[in-house]
């Protein structure tokens, strides 16, 4: 898109409308940093790539505001969090929002559209015991929902031994190649088709995803390099943050032992969900927003996993993923069907029809060679 010539707030508008505009933030050097694109009234942060975004606050100073505020609205917890050096909030079934430091009056505006703001409130003590939200003329107060006991909480090991790390990673070993074929149908856009997944190990695999006569989507990750080609999107040789996520999108790795792809692995509660008691797990994937899973505390089935997607730039989405449809595979259990919900793309439902272990697989089966027709070499 062409760009008209800036106006006198900096702003350079596309000439194909009024509606579009862009900004460059420079440094003290006069170099640029970053783009902030303006439209529908928000304005998203676009970081240069390369450039590191600096802390406005000490992160020291914003632990105390860490931590969950339940969201009676919504009946549900949303979640204070440092995300790119700032503090950030995620908002259930839309996506995590960094504010801006906090103005006179202590309300922190979100940095993607500062009429929208929170305010953080006290006790005698100076301890944070709640958080208010404001849009417009309407305000919600949002009490924090106060962390169990550690004494209280299973230990990892319990998790582990309930989980069946050990014989998970055994399984894997043994399994060697896996071919995965699968049905997917995107429930909002009304479109069906099927996906074909290789694996080798926890990091090898290749995704194809076909949803003729609309297009295709296929990812692949060798264990060092990814790669993305779609009808939907440029193809790719993907970098930095983007790769390390897809690196997580193995769809067989959450069947091994948590420390094959998550650094930290933290039991922070136990709580409810749909009439099972489960453990919540906070899950640490290095530069990547947490993850936050809940195993089903009697069997240690994964039930559902709270993650957030990195769609460009310093934006992200909040994605829910729940596990169903558990079946027992050479005495394994494993989720057959998984259903993911964002406010962006709504409600994704795959479901695995035939898997074959015991295959080899070429490195080169997992190495994309970016070609100008933009088809994918499964």
């Amino acid at each position: 898109y062409e760009l008209e010539m800036p106006d006198d707030e900096g702003k350079r508008y596309f000439s194909i409308t009024d509606q579009i505009a862009v900004s460059f933030e420079r440094d003290d050097e006069d170099r640029v940093v970053g783009m902030t694109m303006y439209q529908a009234g928000f304005e998203f942060e676009l970081p240069r790539e390369g450039v590191e975004t600096k802390s406005e606050i000490d992160e020291s100073e914003l632990q105390r505001y860490l931590g969950r505020y339940h969201f009676d609205q919504m009946n549900a917890d949303t979640e204070v969090l440092i995300q790119n050096h700032r503090l950030a909030i995620d908002v259930p079934g839309q996506m995590v929002f960094e504010l801006h430091p906090p103005d006179e009056e202590g309300k922190w505006a979100f940095r993607i559209q500062d009429r929208i703001k929170i305010r953080f409130n006290e006790d005698e003590e100076g301890r944070v015991e709640s958080l208010t939200f404001f849009e417009g003329e309407m305000n919600y107060e949002m009490p924090r929902v106060a962390d169990p006991e550690e004494s209280s909480l299973p230990t990892l090991d319990q998790l582990h031994a309930l989980r069946k790390s050990d014989e998970r990673q055994a399984w894997l070993q043994k399994a060697g190649g896996i071919h995965i074929t699968a049905t997917v149908r995107l429930v909002n856009a009304g479109v069906e088709g099927t996906i074909e997944i290789k694996c080798q190990g926890t990091d090898q695999y290749s995704m194809h995803t076909d949803l003729s006569p609309f297009g295709f989507d296929y990812v692949a990750y060798d264990g060092h390099r990814g790669w993305t080609q779609s009808s939907f999107t440029p193809d790719e040789e993907l970098e930095g943050k983007q790769l390390a996520q897809v690196r997580m999108g193995n769809p067989t790795a959450f069947l091994g032992a948590l420390g094959n792809l998550y650094d930290s692995v933290r039991i922070v509660g136990v709580e409810e969900f749909e009439g099972r008691e489960v453990i919540r797990v906070k899950l640490g994937r290095g530069e990547l927003p947490d993850e936050t899973a809940f195993f089903d505390a009697e069997n240690g089935d994964l039930l559902k996993v709270n993650s957030s997607m990195i769609v460009i730039g310093t934006i992200t989405m909040s994605v829910v993923v729940l596990f169903e449809d558990y079946r027992e595979i050479d005495g394994l259990r494993m989720p057959f069907r998984f259903i993911s919900s964002s406010e962006a793309n709504g409600k994704t439902i795959m479901q695995f029809e035939q898997l074959k272990t015991g295959l080899e697989f070429d490195d080169e089966t997992f190495v994309v060679e970016l070609v100008e027709s933009g088809i994918p070499t499964p």
